[in-house]
Protein backbone atom coordinates (compact mmCIF):
# COMPACT_ATOMS: atom_id res chain seq x y z
CA UNK A 1 0.00 0.00 0.00
CA UNK A 2 1.46 3.26 -0.96
CA UNK A 3 1.76 6.23 1.72
CA UNK A 4 -0.51 8.49 1.36
CA UNK A 5 1.92 12.17 1.24
CA UNK A 6 1.12 14.13 4.25
CA UNK A 7 -1.06 17.40 4.15
CA UNK A 8 -1.45 20.31 6.17
CA UNK A 9 -3.84 23.27 6.94
CA UNK A 10 -4.05 25.59 9.44
CA UNK A 11 -6.36 28.19 11.07
CA UNK A 12 -5.92 31.20 13.35
CA UNK A 13 -7.95 31.35 16.69
CA UNK A 14 -8.91 34.76 17.04
CA UNK A 15 -10.26 34.86 20.41
CA UNK A 16 -6.78 34.04 22.34
CA UNK A 17 -4.63 35.17 18.87
CA UNK A 18 -3.35 31.39 17.99
CA UNK A 19 -1.99 29.88 14.65
CA UNK A 20 -2.93 26.37 14.71
CA UNK A 21 -1.34 23.73 12.31
CA UNK A 22 -3.21 20.11 11.67
CA UNK A 23 -0.97 17.95 9.82
CA UNK A 24 -3.09 14.74 8.53
CA UNK A 25 -2.41 11.82 7.54
CA UNK A 26 1.06 12.64 9.22
CA UNK A 27 3.89 10.23 10.66
CA UNK A 28 6.49 11.51 12.87
CA UNK A 29 8.90 12.35 10.55
CA UNK A 30 6.01 14.62 8.78
CA UNK A 31 6.17 16.54 11.88
CA UNK A 32 9.67 16.56 12.48
CA UNK A 33 9.88 17.71 9.12
CA UNK A 34 7.33 20.48 9.97
CA UNK A 35 8.50 21.65 12.79
CA UNK A 36 11.98 21.94 11.66
CA UNK A 37 11.44 23.60 7.90
CA UNK A 38 8.68 26.10 9.13
CA UNK A 39 9.52 27.05 12.94
CA UNK A 40 13.45 26.00 13.21
CA UNK A 41 12.03 23.61 15.99
CA UNK A 42 12.98 19.82 16.47
CA UNK A 43 11.20 17.45 17.51
CA UNK A 44 11.89 14.00 17.97
CA UNK A 45 8.70 11.82 18.02
CA UNK A 46 7.78 7.58 18.33
CA UNK A 47 6.15 6.56 14.90
CA UNK A 48 3.06 4.86 17.26
CA UNK A 49 1.18 7.88 17.66
CA UNK A 50 -2.48 8.48 16.68
CA UNK A 51 -2.81 11.79 17.31
CA UNK A 52 -0.02 14.23 18.77
CA UNK A 53 -0.40 18.03 20.02
CA UNK A 54 3.14 19.90 19.88
CA UNK A 55 3.72 23.23 21.66
CA UNK A 56 6.25 25.29 19.65
CA UNK A 57 7.38 28.31 21.64
CA UNK A 58 8.22 31.36 20.61
CA UNK A 59 8.14 34.98 22.15
CA UNK A 60 4.75 35.43 20.97
CA UNK A 61 2.89 32.90 22.38
CA UNK A 62 3.95 29.70 20.11
CA UNK A 63 2.21 27.54 17.53
CA UNK A 64 0.27 24.87 17.80
CA UNK A 65 1.37 21.85 15.43
CA UNK A 66 -1.57 18.82 15.86
CA UNK A 67 -0.48 15.55 13.87
CA UNK A 68 -3.26 12.91 13.19
CA UNK A 69 -1.85 9.45 12.29
CA UNK A 70 -5.03 9.35 10.03
CA UNK A 71 -8.19 11.34 9.45
CA UNK A 72 -11.69 9.34 8.68
CA UNK A 73 -14.12 11.84 10.44
CA UNK A 74 -15.38 8.84 12.44
CA UNK A 75 -15.82 8.75 16.16
CA UNK A 76 -12.71 7.02 16.77
CA UNK A 77 -10.82 9.81 15.42
CA UNK A 78 -13.08 12.65 16.61
CA UNK A 79 -12.25 11.58 19.96
CA UNK A 80 -8.65 11.88 19.56
CA UNK A 81 -8.65 15.44 17.68
CA UNK A 82 -10.84 16.21 20.53
CA UNK A 83 -7.71 14.51 23.23
CA UNK A 84 -5.64 16.46 21.12
CA UNK A 85 -7.15 19.78 21.38
CA UNK A 86 -7.47 19.49 25.19
CA UNK A 87 -3.41 19.40 25.08
CA UNK A 88 -3.41 22.76 22.89
CA UNK A 89 -6.19 24.60 25.11
CA UNK A 90 -4.36 23.75 28.29
CA UNK A 91 -1.20 25.47 26.66
CA UNK A 92 -2.82 28.00 24.71
CA UNK A 93 -4.28 29.05 28.33
CA UNK A 94 -1.44 28.55 30.81
CA UNK A 95 1.13 30.30 28.76
CA UNK A 96 -1.56 33.48 29.24
CA UNK A 97 -1.28 32.59 33.32
CA UNK A 98 -4.94 30.98 33.26
CA UNK A 99 -4.88 26.95 35.16
CA UNK A 100 -6.90 25.03 34.55
CA UNK A 101 -9.77 24.79 37.65
CA UNK A 102 -13.21 25.36 38.51
CA UNK A 103 -13.33 29.15 37.91
CA UNK A 104 -11.73 28.90 34.73
CA UNK A 105 -13.15 25.42 33.08
CA UNK A 106 -15.75 27.81 31.70
CA UNK A 107 -13.33 29.32 29.53
CA UNK A 108 -11.69 25.86 28.59
CA UNK A 109 -14.48 24.28 27.53
CA UNK A 110 -15.48 26.84 24.89
CA UNK A 111 -11.66 27.14 23.55
CA UNK A 112 -12.26 23.29 23.50
CA UNK A 113 -15.22 23.71 21.44
CA UNK A 114 -13.77 26.18 19.03
CA UNK A 115 -10.77 24.86 18.80
CA UNK A 116 -12.53 21.22 17.92
CA UNK A 117 -14.95 23.04 15.64
CA UNK A 118 -11.95 24.75 13.29
CA UNK A 119 -10.15 22.02 13.14
CA UNK A 120 -13.14 19.99 11.58
CA UNK A 121 -13.69 22.54 9.27
CA UNK A 122 -10.36 22.82 7.98
CA UNK A 123 -9.78 18.55 8.11
CA UNK A 124 -12.89 18.21 6.08
CA UNK A 125 -12.53 20.89 3.65
CA UNK A 126 -10.32 19.99 0.69
CA UNK A 127 -9.41 23.37 -0.20
CA UNK A 128 -7.89 24.32 3.52
CA UNK A 129 -5.56 21.61 3.33
CA UNK A 130 -2.47 21.28 1.06
CA UNK A 131 0.14 18.89 0.23
CA UNK A 132 3.73 18.98 2.24
CA UNK A 133 6.47 19.57 0.03
CA UNK A 134 9.94 18.05 1.44
CA UNK A 135 12.50 21.05 1.07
Amino acid sequence: MKKQKAKVGSFYEETWGQNVYLLSPATAEDLASFAKVEFGAEYKGSEGFIGRCLHIPSSNGGQIVIGLRQWDNGPVMLGTLTHECFHAVEYILSVRGMRHCNATSEAYAYLLGSLVRNCLRTLNSRKAMRTITKR
